[in-house]
């Protein structure tokens, strides 16, 4: 009996990781190269220099591709590290690009937990708006519950809203606001 199941699962999950091979974040390999090398950029998390090279990075990859939602979760990112280490320029311009462009991430990838995470994070911590963002988080979890970003940013959101509670809870699937 377990070697049936085992067998079954293990087909089940190899054409689930064929087909999730096959979806590619982007047709512009130039869009795709930007934001790779703008998440590294971005990962250098005490450096001012390469979080503006990770942005310009990521505005240059959806300036190639409009489309690519990755590469606005990348922008919402930034503009979050931009806010955690007091490097925004223009905190009115940049929270109102992050709203922006954090919204239309999610409008363009309601099923991408990473999309969900960093545009759910960005409007949270760097607009203020909890609630969305706590929806964002929660469709996160909903999708891929060990996320590790979606776990932190999720726990933190819900502290933030006065629910400690809900800081380390599965969320059940919801529909987030638009």
């Amino acid at each position: 009996i377990t070697a049936s199941v085992v067998g079954a699962i293990w087909r089940r999950v190899g054409r689930a990781e064929i087909e999730r091979a096959k979806l590619k974040p982007t047709d512009n390999l130039r869009a795709y190269d930007c934001y790779l090398r703008g998440m590294a950029n971005l990962y250098e998390f005490n450096s001012g220099a390469h979080n503006a090279e990770a942005l310009h990075l990521g505005v240059r990859a959806i300036d190639l591709d409009p489309d690519f939602a990755a590469g606005y979760a990348l922008i919402a990112l930034c503009y979050a590290a931009r806010k955690g280490h007091s490097w925004m320029t223009d905190p009115v311009a940049e929270t109102a690009d992050t709203e922006r462009l954090a919204r239309r991430g999610v409008a363009l990838a309601r099923d991408d937990a990473f999309v969900l995470s960093a545009c759910g994070w960005a409007l949270a911590y760097v607009t203020g708006d909890l609630d969305t963002g706590a929806a964002f988080l929660d469709d996160a979890l909903a999708h891929t519950p060990n996320l590790p970003a979606a776990r932190l940013c999720g726990g933190w959101t819900q502290f933030s809203l006065g629910k400690p509670e809900g800081a380390g809870a599965r969320p059940a699937r919801t529909a987030a606001p638009q």
